[in-house]
């Protein structure tokens, strides 16, 4: 619970908001998102159930760039299936937004989103995205 609450606070962006966080408890959480990616690829859960569940929690994750910076990055290889579950919850709400007027499916920090254009042997490199 830490991180969520770190990840709800307005200073989940800074250093000193992860000050007193384990990294145990981060890579829990990191671990609980690769574990619904397996509940996906063995079609027990749908993407669109994981989405109305989840979906909210697991983007403000995995789009805040300190987590980026600090967690999944340095250990990219240990989280193959988040980087997965990732594009595949992208293309979903993507489809899901395409043509809706009004309410629409937000991703929380959308302007650090991964780019998941690249070839799946390619690195993956979080930067804010141009305007």
């Amino acid at each position: 619970m830490q991180v969520y609450e770190i990840l709800e606070s307005n200073e989940c962006h800074r250093e000193e908001a992860w000050a007193n966080v384990p990294g145990v408890a981060v890579a829990q959480y990191c671990t609980f998102f690769e574990n619904l990616y397996l509940l996906y690829r063995h079609n027990i859960a749908s993407i669109d159930d994981l989405d109305d569940i989840f979906g909210y929690r697991s983007f403000l994750f995995t789009n805040n760039p300190y987590v980026q910076e600090h967690y999944i990055l340095p250990t990219s290889s240990s989280y193959v299936q988040i980087f997965k579950l990732y594009r595949i919850w992208i293309r979903h709400r993507k489809k899901e937004n395409e043509g809706m007027e009004g309410w629409q499916r937000n991703v929380p920090d959308a302007r650090y989103r991964f780019f998941c254009g690249l070839p799946r042997t390619q690195v993956v490199s979080f930067r804010q995205r141009p305007g």
